[in-house]
């Protein structure tokens, strides 16, 4: 965010006024890398309070609520995950 905030708003003065845009650039940039790790990696979890994050073997994750979740199995390395409707995830 601090070289956002220098690259819009020139806290720092510079002769040469591309210095400022590129330091903008440069933390657009370690923001575009820091939200795009999920996608590095063939597995991911991710969780916050209310939620989890799974992606395995998958391009695309999959979004599920704790208060949603009833059994979960780990069979010959596979998880599978059980909701109280019934529905089985992954």
């Amino acid at each position: 965010m601090i070289f956002i905030l220098d690259g819009v708003f020139q806290l720092i003065k510079f002769e040469n006024s591309k210095i400022n845009r590129r330091i903008g650039a440069l933390g657009f940039l370690l923001q575009l890398i820091y939200f795009s790790r999920i996608f590095w990696h063939k597995n991911n979890v991710q969780r916050n309070k209310k939620r989890a994050f799974i992606k395995i073997n998958s391009f695309l994750e999959k979004s599920l609520n704790f208060n949603q979740i009833e059994t979960t199995e780990l069979n010959e390395n596979k998880l599978v995950i059980t909701k109280f409707n019934g529905i089985k995830v992954i």
